[in-house]
């Protein structure tokens, strides 16, 4: 206080213990129906998990987690091109039946999908961007293939960077050379459906609402493309990724986790014996 007016305040937030504490009755009387409600939805079984589903996979080339998001972005909103990355470092849901809960696990987040357009050479530089991050250079079997933080102890602790950043690509082949640098690992090969890709065309692109407004900065640093021009690359809007995804289980009775291979890593024999070993480090096994 200075002449009778604030002029500083400091905050200090704390969690406290809950524990030992009865609920309020009248409160649980209160929400009692609702939660009834959205216990017996979350728990009703919707359909069935043909394939299993393993976000490790995704960190060493074609996942089925990863294209069946692709698969659902693609097919949901008729673009050319899907990017998608790994929303959980170890979700693993086996065959069998699912419940809205399971959808929760799978897709946690709660992202719109959205069509962006992006010229053939923001899309190579988007990917550029995205395992720049993600793999190391390597130069031998014995080298790294995923990049991860150490503590003091120089031991493996965790991703050096984020992993729901690291975006891979459905709707076009494409391979990642990970002897090569920054900016030069992506090697567009075509369109998926065999057609001729072009750095000069213009192509639809299906990816969340969190990438589309600038997340990860996969389209601001890779793409190079303004956060004031981002608006402006919007084809359309849809719904929920969730939500889709919810409806195609209705739908169709199923989910098929099929990997598409539409990329790799390569070569194949300096990636394999690292990939196995960084595989292991990831599991903690």
């Amino acid at each position: 206080m200075k002449d009778g007016k604030v002029t500083s305040k400091k905050i200090k937030g704390e969690s406290i213990p809950m524990t030992g504490v009865e609920p309020d009755k009248d409160y649980l009387d209160y929400l009692s129906d609702e939660f009834s409600k959205i216990s017996a939805f979350t728990s009703k079984i919707i359909g069935n998990l043909k394939t299993r589903i393993s976000a490790a996979e995704s960190f060493f080339g074609p996942s089925g987690y990863i294209d069946m998001i692709h698969s659902l972005q693609l097919n949901s909103s008729g673009a050319q091109i899907s990017f998608a990355a790994p929303l959980s470092s170890n979700v693993t849901v086996e065959p069998g039946e699912l419940n809205y809960q399971d959808l929760l696990n799978i897709y946690p987040f709660e992202n719109q999908l959205y069509v962006i357009e992006l010229t053939g050479n923001e899309i190579k530089n988007y990917l550029e961007y995205s395992y720049s991050k993600w793999i190391h250079k390597m130069e031998n079997p014995g080298d790294h293939f995923l990049q991860f933080h150490r503590n003091n102890n120089n031991e493996i602790i965790r991703f050096k960077n984020f992993y729901f950043n690291f975006d891979s690509a459905a709707g076009i082949i494409y391979e990642v050379d990970v002897r090569k640098g920054d900016g030069e690992r992506v090697n567009i090969i075509s369109l998926a459906n065999g057609k001729p890709f072009s750095l000069d065309n213009k192509y639809s692109v299906a990816l969340s609402s969190y990438r589309a407004n600038g997340g990860g900065d996969l389209l601001e640093m890779g793409s190079k493309i303004s956060k004031f021009e981002l608006d402006k690359r919007v084809i359309s809007r849809l719904s929920d990724v969730r939500e889709l995804l919810y409806r195609q289980l209705v739908r169709d009775g199923y989910i098929d986790a099929i990997k598409l291979n539409q990329w790799k890593f390569v070569p194949e024999y300096l990636v394999k014996e690292s990939s196995e070993r960084d595989y292991k480090l990831l599991l903690g096994k």
